[in-house]
């Protein structure tokens, strides 16, 4: 939804912020870098994380979840047409508005009368919402890089102490890096353990464990024709360790 292009301009923006900040602090100290209270480099990265931080964050926002606002909003209003369709067809119907709005192939769903009506219509609207959101998101991130920049620089002066608030940023960044990693290396643990239980509850475990035959083909629908499926574990293994065998046989005479 959002272009390359918005990133260039904040990455253009907090460089001139950067040579801004570093610029004031150097005219602060009348050309004497020695008085000041950190290194001019740091009054400039200072004003630039200002700049271009909040601002980004911003617009990773609006890539995660710009789609599901504008489906949100799409889907607000349902024609009667659309209503009485089945779930899986209505899924399908904003699937293609939102194909066709972003100019891409949409299935091989035929439409006509007034579904065919409703769908044009919905394109159309889809395009005003993305177009709607895409605005709103770059000229809020502008106005919050400005006023990150108009934050920080009257800030900068002799005894600022600019390498501490930028060690400051440092340490928040990595605390959140630290988070993200704890928090998706839980969401892995329990999604195993959740959809491992799930299983379980389908397929007896001292089956699967001991079951020699794997043929995990089961019907996913009423209306599908497949067999109830087979889930011993034993050839799933056999063959995770044939491959481990053969890669071991390459692998460690080429290595030594």
């Amino acid at each position: 939804m959002l272009t390359w292009l918005s990133l260039l301009v904040l990455a253009l923006f907090s460089g001139a912020a950067f040579m801004a900040g570093r610029r004031r602090a150097v005219a602060a100290a009348g050309g004497r870098a020695r008085v000041l209270h950190s290194l001019p480099d740091y009054y400039g990265t200072y004003a630039a994380l200002w700049a271009g931080v909040p601002a980004a964050l911003l617009l990773l926002l609006g890539v995660m979840f710009g789609g599901r606002i504008e489906d949100a909003i799409l889907q607000s209003e349902r024609p009667a047409a659309v209503q009485a369709l089945e779930v899986d067809r209505q899924a399908v119907f904003y699937s293609d508005a939102h194909a066709i709005a972003a100019g891409q192939a949409p299935s091989e769903v035929t439409y006509d009368g007034e579904l065919k009506t409703a769908l044009d219509a919905k394109v159309a609207e889809a395009r005003r919402i993305e177009t709607f959101l895409k605005v709103g998101i770059l000229g809020a991130a502008a106005v919050l890089a400005l006023a990150g920049f108009l934050l920080a620089f009257p800030k900068i002066s002799t005894e600022f102490r600019a390498r501490n608030r930028v060690e400051g940023w440092i340490g928040v960044l990595l605390i959140g890096c630290s988070v993200a990693a704890v928090l998706t290396t839980l969401g892995i643990v329990l999604s195993l353990v959740w959809e491992s239980w799930r299983f379980f509850q389908s397929v007896n475990p001292i089956s699967f464990l001991f079951g020699t035959e794997w043929s995990p083909q089961i019907a996913m629908r009423a209306d599908q024709v497949a067999s109830a499926g087979a889930f011993g574990a034993v050839p799933l293994f056999a063959g995770t360790f044939l491959i481990m065998l053969i890669a071991m046989l390459v692998a460690a005479p080429v290595g030594l």
